[in-house]
């Protein structure tokens, strides 16, 4: 498959298209299930991902197709779409409007090509490797120095997961210690959005599943961002709990400080 801006502004008409959907949903009474302890899924982000799955595969019709709600649909292939239809769903459901619509096209599971839109503001980010990296059609500069102290850090919570409470807690600590000041989204993408934008200079959480950074992770390594494991090397998506990313100006300090609880709490032998 050839990757292109053209391909990128192709799937953000579709991002677009789908957006429109959620904010005529947005605010209003929605039929939602349980997948899991704090795990909520709705009827939008159903008919979202069957939306996307039917648009992106005239796109791209020789790549797989795996989503948050229906996991892998059609095609034994190389590449995939990595769909997440509303990431930030209890936002969604909750009113806020911090949500995002994530796409990740990937090759043997290495995002390339990535598109974030939010619906409510209208903010769209796309990147194709090799091709820079686009908030609402701007070219994004490569990460420019930043100290730690100077720096702006965001985090998921472990909200699923209640053994990572108190890792999570201890590594906030030493954020909060080290940095000027730490923000939650509540959407994982739009929150790696602005780390390739610049508005934070890192993001760390556990237990992300790979339609939650897809569709980021082309922009971050386009504007020359880290994206980092528990041990300190290159992030492959899907492997392992932990992820960290940011401006490799600030990469040691804020790994320093985030990862020796996690390191500890993983070194007794818990999953």
């Amino acid at each position: 498959m050839e990757l292109s801006l053209g391909l990128a502004k192709q799937v953000a008409v579709v991002l677009k298209d789908v957006g429109q959907v959620q904010l005529r949903e947005f605010r209003r009474s929605q039929v939602v299930q349980a997948k899991g302890r704090n795990d909520l899924v709705s009827e939008v982000d159903k008919a979202c991902e069957t939306m996307l799955f039917e648009r992106l595969s005239i796109l791209g019709p020789k790549a797989a197709f795996f989503g948050e709600e229906y996991g892998f649909r059609h095609g034994a292939s190389d590449w995939c779409w990595v769909v997440d239809p509303i990431d930030g769903t209890t936002n969604f459901l909750h009113g806020l409007d911090m949500f995002s619509i994530s796409v990740g096209l990937c090759y043997k599971n290495e995002p390339k090509l990535g598109v974030v839109y939010r619906p409510y503001t209208g903010d769209l980010f796309l990147a194709s490797e090799g091709q820079g990296a686009f908030m609402n059609e701007k070219l994004l500069p490569m990460l420019k120095p930043k100290s730690f102290s100077e720096s702006l850090i965001a985090m998921g919570f472990p909200f699923k997961s209640e053994e990572l409470y108190q890792p999570f807690f201890t590594a906030s600590a030493e954020v909060l210690r080290g940095a000027r000041d730490m923000r939650r989204c509540g959407s994982a993408a739009l929150d790696l959005c602005f780390v390739a934008a610049g508005t934070f200079q890192g993001f760390w959480e556990c237990d992300l599943s790979p339609y939650d950074i897809a569709g980021a992770i082309p922009l971050l390594k386009e504007v020359g961002a880290f994206t980092w494991d528990l041990q300190g090397e290159n992030y492959v998506l899907g492997e392992g709990r932990f992820f960290i990313a940011g401006n490799p100006s600030l990469m040691e300090p804020f790994y320093s400080a985030v990862s020796p609880s996690y390191k500890s709490f993983f070194s007794t032998g818990q999953k």
